[in-house]
């Protein structure tokens, strides 16, 4: 049996908020928007910060609040 169709694609995430250039003065609570594409189903995004986990978003549009940001 031979299946075809097109190739996998990695999936793709882009910030849609706060906009590229913000600044706030710490310590501040952040709301953080994302949008994430898959091929299939994003089921769950993770927000970290240097390496730690800050939250999670388990539907879109994958959204947290930073509190003391």
């Amino acid at each position: 049996m031979t299946v075809s169709g097109p190739p996998n694609q990695p999936p793709t995430v882009s910030i849609t908020s706060p906009s590229s250039g913000s600044s706030y003065n710490a310590p501040t609570n952040l709301a953080v928007q994302v949008s994430a594409n898959d091929d299939g189903l994003v089921t769950r995004v993770e927000f970290y910060r240097s390496g730690f986990l800050v939250g999670q978003s388990t539907t879109a549009p994958f959204n947290f609040t930073w509190t003391n940001a």
